[in-house]
């Protein structure tokens, strides 16, 4: 889904917020929600900003690790999922992989499965 949305919207819809740290290192963090807007904290000038100091806004809505973190915990996260699916699939596969194909229940699989091809984009301009 990640993928497909880059790709449509640019990458521009991935906000991120940078921080730096005593060191003048940058740490990039992602919002908790998406799409997440930080401009929804914006005022006019002469306006009063929000009452909640920006700190407590920050750990409200940013995860609370560092963007390189984050990727590389959840990289782990997401092998040890298809590692543990693969295994699941293996163990079903050595006592049933001898088993003769079932054509009757191939064909209602198949008989039941929807597809469908792209045709166009919309025109939002189009009336509906």
């Amino acid at each position: 889904m990640l993928r497909n949305k880059g790709a449509h919207l640019g990458d521009h819809v991935f906000r991120y917020f940078g921080l730096f740290d005593k060191d003048d290192h940058l740490y990039l963090f992602v919002p908790r929600e998406w799409p997440y807007l930080f401009e929804k904290y914006m005022k006019p000038a002469g306006h009063a900003g929000p009452k909640t100091p920006i700190a407590e806004i920050l750990r409200k809505t940013l995860i609370h690790e560092d963007y390189i973190s984050f990727s590389s915990g959840l990289n782990t996260k997401v092998r040890h999922v298809v590692s543990a699916g693969a295994e699941v699939i293996l163990a079903a596969f050595v006592p049933f992989g001898k088993f003769a194909l079932n054509e009757a229940a191939l064909a209602e699989l198949e008989g039941n499965s929807r597809s469908f091809e792209f045709e166009y984009f919309e025109d939002p301009a189009a009336p509906v």
